[in-house]
């Protein structure tokens, strides 16, 4: 029987598939792959497999999928291939089991499959209460949408940009106050940085900031701030910021004008930016850890979902923000 930390993975690439973050070809492959382990798991229940064998053939089906869990193994980024045993590597040709005493399979190179290549009137603001392969080396910077490439959306790269502060707002700690997230993380291992929930209640609170978006850091443990908009920053600039070729978080100070009373009402709405071109890796990360960071956001207004620059016209947002309100 599969254990929790080994169903984590697969439930992870399920939510995914389910909210439209991961194609099903590459959920076929990620599920395929986790049979293939589960049956060497198998084979070491009946004792045809040594338990460093098993060992080895389950971290090499993690660090495939390059996916820390709780508890579980570390993932760090490894090479293309691993030189794992014959035996112990999942998606391996079934072989016959070894005589007793018998020596190991000489080690093989692993073939991987390589990730998929990339493709106002003053606001009165309503109250809170109303499987993938191994990781490549570095890649060089990804491009930003901007004009062409985001389906004719106007801002240059960074634009409507200001300097992170170093450090937190005094005045914007929220009631969990620091340490809120200390020790605790996501399906997926990530923890958040408290700075994200301090800009969150900036905006919240002072209105100093008209969008923030988020990222997880390079090393894959912590979700960290990665922009910040300027008070007339324009959603335009918004989108411009969101690259082109791997996830991000974002929060967005939306001014919604209704057309009945004539009156502004602003509203945070949380976007979770999940691109095609982006590798499944990515996808999973993000939206096995999207609810964990949510919880630390308190007073969201509307959601936006988007793996595609279409998805991100502001008539869509607007729509969200329309949405939470009349249903109010």
């Amino acid at each position: 029987m599969a254990s929790t930390a080994d169903l984590a993975v697969l439930r992870t690439a399920k939510q995914a598939l389910d909210e439209g973050l991961l194609n099903p070809d590459d959920y076929d492959f990620i599920k395929k792959a986790f049979l293939r382990a589960q049956q060497i798991k198998a084979g070491l229940d009946a004792g045809f497999i040594k338990e460093e064998d098993f060992v080895q053939a389950r971290d090499s089906f993690l660090h495939s999928l390059d996916f820390a869990l709780v508890g579980g193994p570390s993932s760090q980024p490894g090479p293309a291939s691993y030189p794992i045993q014959s035996s112990s590597m999942p998606g391996s040709p079934k072989a016959a089991p070894a005589p007793a005493g018998a020596a190991a399979a000489a080690p093989a190179p692993v073939s991987v499959r390589p990730p998929a290549p990339p493709r106002n009137p003053t606001p009165q603001r309503d109250s809170p209460t109303a499987a993938a392969a191994p990781v490549p080396p570095p890649a060089p910077p990804v491009p930003r949408l901007s004009g062409a490439s985001s389906g004719g959306l106007t801002g240059a790269p960074g634009s409507g940009t200001v300097p992170i502060p170093t450090e937190l707002p005094s005045s914007a700690r929220g009631s969990r106050g620091s340490g809120m997230a200390a020790g605790k993380t996501s399906m997926s291992g990530i923890s958040v940085a408290e700075q994200c929930t301090a800009i969150f209640n900036h905006i919240k609170t002072k209105s100093a900031y008209k969008f923030v978006t988020y990222k997880v850091n390079d090393a894959g443990n912590e979700v960290i701030v990665d922009q910040l908009g300027a008070p007339d920053a324009s959603y335009d600039q918004f989108v411009a910021v969101l690259p082109d070729g791997n996830c991000r978080y974002g929060v967005y100070d939306y001014a919604y004008l209704n057309a009945d009373t004539n009156q502004t009402i602003n509203k945070l709405v949380f976007v979770h930016w999940a691109p095609d071109s982006s590798t499944t890796k990515h996808k999973m990360m993000y939206a096995s850890t999207k609810d964990f960071l949510k919880s630390y956001l308190d007073g969201l207004g509307a959601e936006l979902q988007a793996t595609d620059p279409k998805e991100l016209a502001e008539t869509e947002m607007r729509e969200r923000v329309h949405q939470a309100i009349t249903r109010k």
